[in-house]
């Protein structure tokens, strides 16, 4: 085994560590692939200032696929050599990040793959599926009717669309493009409306309204969403777990106060620290299950992939394809390009 190995520790730099025996309950992965998420690109891309509303944390990325080579003296020995997927999140103690060739983590932070599923597939196997699983967990406690969601050709858009309509909950769809229209078309999706059509609010409002669609699952933060929660039913929801273009919402008191309508959050690391151990392997239970018989549900297209040598280049490209699937970087290569060079 190697003796050093390089990580991506914050938005600027990359790091060389000296490997070391595992503590007691303790695990050493070697990351195989690893996924890139909106919340790394962001983090790696942001100026400093507009990091501050995250957690203070010295890592980017929360998933990734590897093998256990590794392990403490508590730890069952029967996990060494086995292909594991890998969740970290920010509020866990520890947290160091997934983007680096080896990660020491706790054996509760891993999840024995079957043989039947491969790498690129494994490496966001926790990520956004565990995402989407909540998002409906969620919605259901709001009593969802009907769901309305942005950026619905997005990986965990796509996962909700076939998770509603598996449970025959109705789904309202907003994308940016043609070509998300289309991807959504070809996958089956029903009630697709483009929020670039000068008729928008008035088409998606007619079908909020028939559908009694009252929980609104938003990851973009643009200025129609107080227009969509105008239209909503008294008493919806609108549930917030990401901010791509994030803007003034413009929501004043009366806007809530007078309709009983709610502005949430979700997080998935909140969400999974709420949760018993018997709670978190059912849920994973649930997931595995359908990955082994085809994925279904939380099936993903890996988009592209690459080579960690062409990190800058995936980085780039990551806005281009992220509408299209996944993009995966593979770990295991000798030399880590220096992002700080080359993006500052």
């Amino acid at each position: 085994m190697e003796n050093r190995y390089k990580a991506i520790v914050n938005q600027k730099e990359v790091e060389t560590h000296e490997l070391r025996e595992c503590l007691d309950h303790e695990v050493l992965v070697k990351i195989l692939k690893v996924p890139i998420n909106p919340i790394d690109h962001f983090k790696i891309n942001a100026p400093p200032e507009a990091l501050q509303s995250l957690p203070p944390c010295p890592g980017i990325g929360f998933d990734a696929v590897g093998v256990i080579v590794d392990s403490g003296k508590n730890v069952d020995t029967s996990l060494e050599n086995k292909r594991v997927a890998v969740y970290q999140t920010f509020f866990d103690p520890g947290y160091s990040g997934t983007w680096r060739q080896y990660l020491y983590c706790k054996p509760e932070e891993v999840y024995v793959l079957p043989s039947e599923i491969d790498d690129e597939s494994e490496c966001y196997f926790m990520g956004n599926p565990l995402a989407t699983y909540g998002l409906y967990i969620q919605s259901e406690k709001h009593n969802a009717k009907a769901i309305i969601q942005n950026a619905a050709c997005s990986s965990v858009g796509k996962m909700l669309i076939r998770l509603c309509k598996k449970n025959g909950i109705p789904v309202i769809n907003i994308v940016r493009s043609e070509f998300q229209e289309k991807c959504l078309k070809e996958l089956g999706a029903d009630n697709i409306f483009n929020s670039t059509s000068d008729t928008f609010i008035d088409d998606i409002s007619e079908t909020i309204t028939t559908l009694g669609a009252n929980v609104f699952i938003e990851c973009v933060g643009d200025k129609s969403i107080k227009q969509i929660m105008n239209v909503m039913p008294l008493g919806s929801t609108v549930l917030f777990y990401g901010t791509l273009q994030p803007e003034s919402l413009d929501i004043s008191s009366p806007d809530i106060l007078f309709t009983m309508k709610t502005l949430t959050y979700f997080s998935t690391p909140g969400w999974l620290q709420s949760l018993t151990l018997e709670e978190k392997q059912r849920i994973t239970e649930d997931i595995m299950k359908d990955f082994t018989e085809g994925a279904k549900v939380y099936g993903c297209k890996v988009a592209k992939s690459y080579p960690l040598s062409d990190l800058e280049l995936a980085l780039e490209e990551y806005p281009k394809y992220r509408s299209e699937g996944k993009l995966v970087i593979s770990m295991q290569e000798k030399d880590l390009i220096d992002l700080k060079a080359s993006i500052y």
